[in-house]
């Protein structure tokens, strides 16, 4: 990331520590000379390929609001937040607290037409989500022995896909500059119920518990990385 970069020697002036930027130049160079197969070999390379995707900088057919200052650091935010959530995720199974996106209720409704939404122009990033969710179907079916779970989850998944792959064909026909259909923008105005109803399914499949299940009973906080100042002994823990 270029804006990472920048922000390190630019801001945090980490340049002044001796040999930093001929590390940050070596790890650099390390990654960008990475063949295109390295990022499809297992889920956790597929996981951070996608979020390369985010931190790019922006093609010619980007809106100008995606070139800005502001945009780099949304999606540096985006990206560094869900690298600690891969982080945490593959020490150990973790649970997370739900909460319902569309659990509102009591109120008249409104009818104020179809709202004009729209996607993040970034079709590689909903690709290489697709892809990852294919890879994981697949590890799964060959992982587990239970047909009904086998089959349940699939489907699931199948499901899933079908709406990245909509959000994929969006992107890129903002990017050309195409009028998107009326049902496209009620995909748009629907996702988030959409990715609720996704993680609420998947978090209940099985929730009898038992052998062969998802469902996962462990609260326990973990920490997936330490750092310690030699010096002056304190520690930042993520």
């Amino acid at each position: 990331s270029d804006e990472a970069r920048g922000i390190l020697l630019d801001e945090f002036k980490e340049g002044r520590f001796a040999n930093y930027r001929n590390k940050l130049d070596e790890v650099t160079a390390k990654i960008r000379g990475y063949r295109p197969k390295t990022w499809d070999e297992n889920i956790y390379q597929i996981w951070l390929g996608m979020l390369a995707s985010l931190v790019r900088e922006p093609g010619e057919k980007s809106p100008a609001f995606a070139r800005t200052g502001a945009w780099k650091r949304k999606q540096l935010n985006t990206a560094l937040g869900s690298w600690v959530n891969l982080r945490y995720g593959t020490t150990a199974y973790d649970v997370k607290q739900v909460a319902a996106k569309e659990g509102e209720g009591g109120y008249e409704r409104i009818d104020a037409g179809l709202p004009r939404g729209y996607v993040e122009p970034n079709p590689e990033f909903f690709h290489r989500l697709d892809k990852g969710f294919a890879r994981i179907s697949e590890r799964f079916d060959r992982s587990t022995m239970e047909p009904d779970l086998k089959k349940t989850v699939a489907e699931r998944i199948a499901e899933y896909r079908f709406h990245l792959q909509a959000l994929e064909r969006i992107a890129r026909k903002e990017l050309d500059n195409e009028p998107l259909t009326d049902a496209e923008y009620c995909k748009i105005h629907d996702i988030g119920a959409t990715v609720e109803h996704f993680i609420l399914v998947m978090n209940n499949i099985g929730e009898k518990g038992g052998e062969g299940t998802l469902k996962f009973s462990d609260s326990i906080r973990k920490i997936v990385d330490v750092q310690r100042h030699s010096r002056s002994n304190s520690r930042l823990y993520e």
